[in-house]
Formats: C-alpha cells, structure tokens, sequence
C-alpha cells in the first residue's frame, strides 16, 4: 500500500471526528499536527505522489482537490516526457553493435559431424559435374 494515500485518508478521516466529539474535541488536530509533523518528508515528496498516482488501486482518487488532481497529472506527464527524452538521448548516444556475424565464425559454431560428410559428398558432386 502507498504510504502518501494512507496519511492523506487518515489525516482526512481524523479530522472528520472531530465534529461528534464532546469531550477531547482538540484531540484529532494534535494527532493530525502529530501525523503532519513525523512525515513532513513525505507528505511534501513529489515522487511520493507520482509513486502513488500510478497505482492503479488509488490513481487521482485519494486528491482532494482539482488543484492537486491537475498539479499531480501535469508532474506525471513532465516525467514520462523527461523519461522518453533520456531513454531517447542513451539509445542515440550508445555505440551502435555491429549485428552482422562472421559467416566463417558462424558455420564454425555451427558445423556438425553429419554436415561435414555430406558437404563433402556436394564438393564432389559439384567438381565433377
């Protein structure tokens, strides 16, 4: 499960509580302040949303608003982009294999006991033709 997606639903649900609570009504914004404070990291990371936005299970689900929604697909659409572009520059970049093969080294690997008696047999045939 993506960690981003887990805070944001419990950050979201816990301050839900505290409208039907009478007694401790401070007590969901000190654990919410609490929760804000150990994974500040996190819940500030742009690759924690990128992560979390291409997993099918939560995808834009778990935004809250348009603005993140749109913030968090231009991002994702900025990093495919810069992604292809680098894939691009290294498969241009790489020295390109030469991908013939050396027939003679070729048939050398390839050459079996059987072949070398009948290519015998074709020499012959073909020198007294």
């Amino acid at each position: 499960m993506a960690l981003l997606p887990t805070l944001e639903t419990l950050i979201s649900k816990t301050l839900d509580l505290k409208s039907g609570l009478q007694i401790l009504g401070d007590l969901p914004e000190a654990v919410v302040k609490a929760i804000k404070t150990r994974f500040a990291e996190v819940l500030e990371c742009e690759s924690a949303v990128l992560a979390a936005v291409t997993l099918p299970r939560f995808k834009l689900r778990w935004l809250r608003t348009q603005e993140r929604k749109d913030n968090a697909k231009a991002s994702l659409l900025a990093e495919c982009r810069k992604s292809a572009q680098d894939e691009h520059q290294l498969s241009t970049n790489a020295p390109t294999r030469n991908l013939s093969t050396n027939s003679a080294i070729e048939d050398e690997l390839f050459s079996f006991e059987d072949e070398e008696d009948s290519s015998l047999l074709w020499k012959a045939k073909l020198l007294t033709i």
